[in-house]
Formats: C-alpha cells, structure tokens, sequence
C-alpha cells in the first residue's frame, strides 16, 4: 500500500469517526431529553415512572456514564443490578 492511498484511508476514517460522533452525541441527548419529560410527567400526574431498560447497560455507558435514571422502577430481561427498585422480564 502506497503512503498516499494510506493517508487517504486515514482520513476517511476520521471523517467516519467524526460522523459517528455526531450521531452518538445526538442520541445520548434525546435519550437524555426524553427521561427528563417522562419523569417531570409522572411527577406531576403524581404516578411512578417505569424505566424498561437497564440503564447500566451498554458499552458508552461504560465510559461516558449513564444517559438515563432508574425511575421509580426499573426493569430488564437481565435485571438492573445497580437500580434500587428492580425488576427483570420473563
């Protein structure tokens, strides 16, 4: 492989990177977002809010810590080891 055709697949790859980026950090946000709006409604309709999910999970999660709460209860098919109030499917 010549050092231009390598230079050119390392710039593709940052361009790749770059874009995966962006779309890893928009839905970190709306993940974000959307537990924010559902629990500032259950706390006004005065009801639990029910995370399905574990929030735990997952390898970003990981590194960059969690997008979302556990709720008043949360459940997974594996269980939410680290939530207070847990549950697991099946």
């Amino acid at each position: 492989m010549t050092p231009l055709v390598k230079v050119a697949l390392g710039l593709c790859g940052v361009v790749l990177a770059g874009e995966a980026a962006l779309a890893f950090g928009s839905r970190r946000t709306r993940r974000r977002e959307l537990y924010a709006r559902a629990l500032s409604h259950a706390r006004r309709a005065q009801v639990p809010l029910l995370v399905v999910g574990d929030p735990d999970t997952g390898f970003v999660t990981r590194f960059f810590g969690r997008d979302y709460g556990c709720g008043d209860v949360c459940t997974d098919i594996t269980g939410c080891p680290r939530c207070p109030r847990r549950g697991r499917i099946g």
